[in-house]
C-alpha cells in the first residue's frame, strides 16, 4: 500500500471515529461545526500531500536523468526573457492530482455516512424535521397564535368544500409529513454527494492554484 493511500485510510479512520464518538456523546451544533471542520481540514492537508508526493517524484526523475536536466537548462537559457511557463497545464495536472486523492477519502466519508444514517443514526433526518416544526410553532406564537396566523392567511390556504379550518396540531402535523417526503434518505443522500463534490472541487482548486505553486514545488 502506498504511503498515500495509508494516509488516506488513517485519517478516515480518525473521522469516523470522532464522528461515532460525538454520536453517542451526543450530538449538538457545536459537535455537528468540529466534525465538518476537521473533514474539510484532512481534504486540504490529504490534497496538499499528494501534490508533494507528485512533485517529489518529478525531482527524483530530474536528479536521476541530469542529461535531460542539462538540455531543460540549455533551452530555457535560449528562451526570451518574456517568456512564460505553461501554468495552465501544470494546474489541470495539479488539478487531477488533487481531485484523485480527494474522491480516495470522500469516497469512504460518503460510504460510512450512507451506513451511519440508514443503520445507525436514523432518527436525524425526523429529528431536523422536528426542529423546523417547533420553529413554526414558536413564529406562530409571536405572530399572535396559531388562529391569528390562520385568519390572516385565509384566502392563501386550500380549504376542501364542507370542511373549517384545521387545528393546530392537524395542520403542523400536515406539514411534518411534507417535510418528510421532500426530505427523503434519498434526497439528503444526494446533498450530502453534493456536498464532497464542491469540497473536493473548492479545495483541489485553491491548493493546487495556490498552495501548488508558492509551496509545493519549492520544498
Amino acid at each position: 500500500m502506498k504511503p498515500l493511500q495509508r494516509l488516506i485510510l488513517i485519517l478516515a479512520a480518525v473521522w469516523i471515529a470522532v464522528k461515532l464518538l460525538l454520536f453517542y456523546s451526543g450530538n449538538s451544533l457545536t459537535y455537528t461545526q468540529l466534525v465538518v471542520s476537521l473533514n474539510i481540514g484532512f481534504t486540504l492537508y490529504i490534497i496538499y500531500k499528494a501534490l508533494k508526493n507528485h512533485y517529489s517524484k518529478i525531482n527524483q526523475r530530474t536528479i536521476e536523468s541530469p542529461l535531460d536536466s542539462n538540455l531543460v537548462n540549455q533551452s530555457s537559457e535560449d528562451r526570451p526573457a518574456n517568456h512564460l511557463p505553461q501554468n495552465g497545464t501544470d494546474f489541470l495536472i495539479d488539478f487531477k492530482v488533487s481531485m484523485k486523492s480527494a474522491v480516495q477519502y470522500s469516497l469512504i466519508i460518503f460510504g460510512f455516512l450512507a451506513i451511519y444514517y440508514m443503520v445507525i443514526d436514523t432518527e436525524y433526518l425526523a429529528g431536523i424535521v422536528d426542529e423546523r416544526i417547533e420553529l413554526l410553532r414558536e413564529q406562530m406564537i409571536k405572530s399572535g397564535g396559531y388562529d391569528a396566523v390562520m385568519e390572516a392567511n385565509k384566502g392563501q390556504i386550500n380549504i376542501p368544500q364542507g370542511k373549517g379550518l384545521p387545528s393546530e396540531e392537524e395542520y403542523l402535523k400536515e406539514i411534518r409529513v411534507n417535510f418528510m417526503t421532500m426530505l427523503n434518505m434519498k434526497v439528503f443522500l444526494s446533498l450530502i454527494f453534493t456536498y464532497f463534490f464542491l469540497l473536493n472541487l473548492t479545495c483541489s482548486a485553491l491548493v493546487s492554484g495556490i498552495a501548488g505553486r508558492i509551496f509545493v514545488k519549492h520544498t
